[in-house]
């Protein structure tokens, strides 16, 4: 079922080489790197072999996914650990910690010395990805931030529909914080963060906090988040934005992910759908020009706009997946950004809510 595999690496090589090649080029050359890096990444789109046995194709798409780390070659070297959590009588999920130090000194840290801790869903659609596909990005947050990063392995669909991968984000969340101790972390500054299916599970983790009033979270970034179920918006149907996630497959990864309409409507599910965005965390979106997600992600900014949220826009002209991808154009620069976006939120103190309330500006920023 794998051989295709070793093709698609094979491609892998010629297609980096070529890759820098056209880094190189003028703006002329734009449109040719834009349709080189979809093609690239397609090659690892294990989706397009789902037919008649779905959940072998499953298992198949998982595996290629897996391989895109392949596509980030300056991956640091930082300290890790995978840790099992409980988070129901039955199942539990691992999460894996990162840090800069060793993870047994963590809990030795005075309490002036506690930092701030990111804790990041991975993407994929709720179904594919793990912890091991985003091992590359959550390495270099760790670097380039100095903070402790905790990647959440959550429950995935088919086998585990709505709301358990919410549900295992949110109890993921509490688990973090019920332990800032032995992680060496402070309990009030803590980040959730995603990209995708990622982003979403950050943006409903926060409500979840809001709406269960606990825990405290002081910031959310969400990397192009699935914010608006399968809400049909012009750049879903833009022809130039049909990479690595397209319409179709979008549709797909919801109807694996939930049950019924009722589902889809649900904030948890499609946090767009909240009656009030107010009294959330700041927020950090990032927004991919060349992705069926944009206009749910600028919809959601709004959204959070008008609720008083303090809310920073990081927009690339870059397709779906492109982020801590070096093949693309603003792969690595995206990670940086974010990175530098995290640490300047608590350099500042982070906005009080009376400070957010009163602000309805976004903070736009274009990278083209």
């Amino acid at each position: 079922m794998f051989k295709s595999a070793r093709s698609s690496l094979v491609f892998a090589v010629a297609a980096v080489v070529v890759a820098f090649f056209l880094r190189s080029l003028a703006n002329d050359g734009r449109k040719l790197q834009l349709s080189l890096s979809c093609r690239f990444v397609r090659l690892f789109d294990g989706l397009s072999s789902i037919k008649e046995h779905e959940h072998r194709s499953i298992d198949f798409a998982r595996f290629m996914m897996r391989q895109m780390h392949l596509l980030s070659w300056h991956t640091p070297v930082v300290f890790s650990a995978d840790q099992v959590i409980l988070v129901d009588p039955v199942d539990n999920v691992t999460v894996r910690i990162y840090s800069s130090n060793p993870i047994e000194d963590l809990q030795h840290r005075a309490a002036n010395e506690l930092q701030p801790v990111i804790v990041y869903f991975h993407g994929g659609g709720w179904t594919l990805g793990d912890i091991d596909s985003h091992d590359g990005i959550c390495r270099r947050l760790t670097h380039l931030t100095g903070f402790t990063v905790v990647s959440v392995h959550y429950r995935r669909a088919p086998q585990f529909k709505f709301p358990t991968a919410a549900e295992d984000a949110y109890m993921a969340v509490r688990w973090v914080v019920k332990n800032h101790q032995s992680l060496g972390i402070d309990p009030f500054k803590v980040v959730v963060a995603g990209d995708s299916a990622g982003g979403n599970l950050a943006a409903v983790s926060a409500m979840l906090a809001r709406d269960r009033q606990e825990p405290s979270i002081a910031l959310q970034v969400l990397i192009y988040p699935v914010v608006a179920g399968s809400m049909v918006t012009p750049s879903v149907l833009e022809p130039e934005n049909q990479c690595l996630l397209t319409g179709d497959s979008k549709n797909w990864f919801w109807l694996r992910y939930t049950t019924s309409m009722d589902d889809m409507r649900s904030p948890y599910a499609a946090p767009l759908f909240a009656t009030t965005h107010e009294k959330l965390p700041s927020a950090v979106v990032l927004i991919a020009t060349y992705d069926v997600l944009r206009d749910e992600g600028i919809a959601y900014v709004e959204a959070l706009q008008r609720g008083g949220v303090s809310t920073r826009v990081l927009r690339y002209d870059d397709i779906h997946g492109f982020f801590g991808l070096d093949i693309t154009s603003y792969g690595t620069q995206a990670v940086q950004d974010i990175a530098a976006a995290i640490v300047e939120h608590f350099q500042d103190g982070g906005p009080s809510h009376a400070h957010r309330a009163a602000s309805g500006a976004v903070d736009g920023v274009q990278a083209s």
